[in-house]
C-alpha cells in the first residue's frame, strides 16, 4: 500500500515534470539522473509518451528543411513549443 502511495506521487511530479524538460531531454541538455527520471515516466505515461514522440516529429521534420536554417528563427520556434509545453495544464502536459 505504501509502494503504490509512493508511486502515485512520484508519477504526479514527473508527469508535471516531464513536459517541461521534455525538450531539453530531446537536445541531450539533461543529466543522467534527469534522462532516467523522462524514460522511467515515458515508460509508463502514454500521455508523456507522445508528447516527446511528437516533439521528436518536429524536430525531425525541422531537420529535413532545405535551406540554411537561420538562429532567430530556430530559437523563435523552441522558444514557442517550450512556452506552450508550460502554458498547458498540468493534466494536458
Amino acid at each position: 500500500m505504501l509502494r503504490r502511495a509512493v508511486h502515485r506521487i512520484r508519477f504526479g511530479h514527473d508527469h508535471g515534470w516531464v513536459p517541461a524538460h521534455a525538450s531539453d531531454y530531446l537536445d541531450g541538455d539533461l543529466g543522467p539522473r534527469e534522462i532516467v527520471r523522462v524514460q522511467r515516466h515515458v515508460a509508463e505515461c502514454a500521455e508523456c509518451r507522445e508528447l516527446v514522440r511528437g516533439l521528436q516529429t518536429l524536430l525531425y521534420g525541422l531537420g529535413t528543411l532545405r535551406g540554411e536554417p537561420s538562429e532567430r528563427v530556430a530559437g523563435t520556434v523552441l522558444a514557442s513549443v517550450r512556452s506552450r509545453l508550460r502554458g498547458l495544464p498540468p493534466t494536458e502536459r
